[in-house]
């Protein structure tokens, strides 16, 4: 709701609008009413609050106002508690028992429960799947004072609360037994985006029970003094998001069944201690963010899973390796999944992973123990070493060491046969070879990390150089983009929707064919065709030019397809032979070379004046001017077929001559 004001006048002091509306903080809204005021303001003056407080006078139905009190032992008849009220169950001494019906969905802020000076017991239940509970505020379990046990039942039910939810909240010291406060799930959901907090102060006090698949979703800390989660077939998730959550693992009697990871804060997830068949009796899922071994051992009960989803990482630390599965248990890395071994000395297991990284701050070997495959990249930084076992062959798709992509081919140490050796991340005294997609054609362009047509990784065989014959496939998601430092190639093949790129004045030179069946987008880039010996052909499909040369001693021709150039066309050496087809030219034309235009013909149709310039005299079969800005030459020129002033003002420098033959 918009905040009005009221407006003084600046002469009387009187007030010009007499309004009112609400002011918000947090959880609590008060109504508020603006005054007349004696000076050039207003006073302001709160007049009730929305967020109020609500007692359950009686143990009854959640949404019956019998069951509710404005005050603490005071009458029924209260409205049914709404978001932003404060519900109070057990408070007194008198016993509580309140319902969540079926098919309800009931809300407040905070929910308090028991009474810390009396051994009352307070119980929520929710009735089935469908009876949920929302909440903005924390759920504040006191323990209470006598051996009773206060409860929140969920059951099938969802009780989902911003805030915190806390067991046991005391403010003096007992340890005595007996003193129990409950929350049990079967099949239902608790989802908490604070903390959860055992403050029990012996075992017993703080329980958390499933006697199904439940799920536990706690997006802040996890804390335990002492407490007892039973899981039964449950699952719990840590789902931070601005977070770094320490997972409580063998800490008084917490125990998990599947324990799950979608930690997408900057520090992710990290265990405070070993993982066995013990403490977590299900599966370990890294969906989404970081879980970090805490340099801990993982060992999941016989036939349960580990597994890492596209996009998430896995870091292991210290001198850990990785999870161990027993009894048909498996473990599945997702293709773009992260894996770090980022501790001291590590051994990696042969493992099918997604993305593999290994990593040290000082220097460190990270011995492979068999052959292994990583199906996206493999990267090696810092002071860590890829030690190959002898005699074996790993494989990967791309390879970045030190933070710098690498090409293609056979990779290894300096014992090994690869064709690229280096002491420095593969070590001085394995024969392992890791071979990084051996399996593609030199020149074909895979994009695995950018669109960054100088990058030695987003090729098979590195960056091309003028013997490179490439190819650009339209599969790769990144497709070829050619910034300032240019690019080289020898043949260049753009598939079938497939795009090459040149995002500036930038040049690109070919030294053999240009054949294009896809797109080709040449910003303000010059493409130089530079030959020298011999013909090369050029075939652009329906894609255009912004600046060619041709600068090679050799022949320049077109193949099947007319070409339009939207700056200059420079013939500075050889032939450029049209091959009969037709030159759509839209700058200057420079031809200090051998023009053969066959039976095609050129069109001249910029937007400004252009030039005919060059030490050559030009011998046009046709020739088409359509340009109100003129074409100016500087040179001799022949037209031997029709010359065709359609928009244009031809002039021509002094001595300079036109000639032409009209066909009849």
């Amino acid at each position: 709701m918009k905040n009005p004001y009221l407006r003084m006048n600046q002469k009387t002091n009187t007030p010009a609008i007499f309004t009112f509306g609400y002011y918000s903080s947090g959880w609590k809204s008060i109504l508020y009413v603006f005054l007349i005021s004696m000076g050039n303001g207003f006073l302001f003056i709160p007049t009730s609050v929305f967020g109020a407080n609500r007692y359950a006078i009686t143990s009854g139905p959640w949404n019956s106002t019998s069951t509710w009190s404005a005050t603490s032992g005071g009458s029924s008849g209260a409205s049914i508690p709404l978001a932003g009220d404060d519900v109070f169950i057990g408070e007194g001494v008198l016993d509580r028992i309140v319902t969540i019906p079926t098919a309800y969905a009931a809300a407040c802020a905070s929910l308090t429960m028991g009474n810390l000076a009396a051994p009352t017991i307070a119980t929520l239940n929710f009735t089935s799947s469908t009876s949920t509970l929302t909440m903005t505020g924390d759920v504040i379990m006191n323990r209470p004072n006598g051996n009773v046990t206060s409860t929140i039942a969920i059951g099938a039910g969802s009780l989902i609360t911003t805030g915190d939810v806390e067991l046991s909240h005391h403010t003096v010291l007992n340890t005595a037994s007996g003193k129990v406060t409950k929350i049990t799930i079967s099949t239902g959901n608790l989802t908490i985006g604070g903390d959860l907090i055992f403050s029990g102060q012996i075992l017993g006090q703080s329980q958390f029970v499933f006697s199904g698949a439940g799920v536990l979703k706690i997006a802040g800390m996890f804390t335990v003094a002492f407490g007892t989660l039973t899981p039964s077939t449950s699952t719990t998730n840590f789902n931070g998001t601005t977070v770094a959550q320490i997972i409580p693992i063998g800490i008084s009697a917490i125990k998990y069944n599947n324990l799950t990871f979608n930690n997408t804060s900057a520090g992710g997830a990290t265990l405070s201690g070993p993982i066995t068949a013990t403490n977590v009796t299900g599966n370990l899922s890294v969906v989404s963010g970081t879980l970090n071994n805490g340099g801990f051992a993982i060992a999941l009960a016989s036939t349960k899973n580990f597994s890492v989803t596209n996009g998430a990482t896995f870091n292991l630390t210290g001198t850990s390796t990785m999870v161990v599965v027993s009894g048909g248990g498996t473990k599945t890395f997702g293709a773009t999944s992260f894996t770090k071994y980022s501790g001291a000395a590590q051994s990696v297991t042969a493992e099918s992973y997604g993305n593999l990284l290994l990593s040290s701050s000082t220097a460190s070997n990270k011995t492979f123990a068999a052959a292994t495959t990583i199906i996206s990249n493999l990267s090696i930084s810092g002071s860590a070493k890829a030690i190959l076992p002898n005699g074996s062959i790993s494989t990967a798709l791309t390879l970045t060491l030190g933070g710098v992509n690498q090409p293609t081919g056979s990779w290894g140490g300096t014992l090994s046969a690869a064709t690229n050796k280096s002491a420095t991340w593969f070590g001085t005294t394995t024969t392992g070879i890791l071979n990084v997609n051996t399996s593609c054609t030199a020149g074909t362009w895979i994009g695995s990390f950018s669109t960054d047509w100088n990058d030695d990784g987003n090729w098979c065989g590195g960056v091309p150089t003028s013997t490179t014959n490439v190819i650009i496939p339209s599969a790769p998601a990144n497709q070829p983009v050619i910034g300032a430092a240019g690019g080289l190639a020898q043949n260049i093949t753009i598939d079938a929707s497939a795009t090459l790129t040149i995002s500036g004045a930038y040049t690109l030179t070919v030294s053999g064919n240009w054949t294009n069946n896809g797109t080709f987008t040449p910003g303000t880039s010059i493409v130089n065709f530079n030959l020298a010996s011999g013909t090369q052909t050029v075939n652009n499909g329906t894609s255009q030019f912004y600046k060619l040369t041709h600068s090679g001693a050799g022949t320049l021709q077109l193949l099947t397809n007319d070409i339009t150039i939207n700056s200059e066309l420079v013939n500075s050496a050889g032939i450029l032979n049209a091959n009969n087809l037709d030159i759509t030219v839209k700058g200057s034309w420079s031809n200090s070379a051998t023009f053969t235009a066959g039976t095609g013909t050129v069109f001249f149709t910029g937007t400004s004046s252009q030039n005919i310039t060059g030490t050559s005299i030009n011998s046009f079969n046709n020739l088409t001017i359509n340009n109100t800005g003129g074409v100016t030459s500087g040179s001799d020129f022949t037209v031997n077929g029709i010359l065709n002033l359609q928009s244009a003002n031809p002039s021509s420098t002094a001595g300079s001559t036109w000639r032409w033959g009209l066909k009849r």
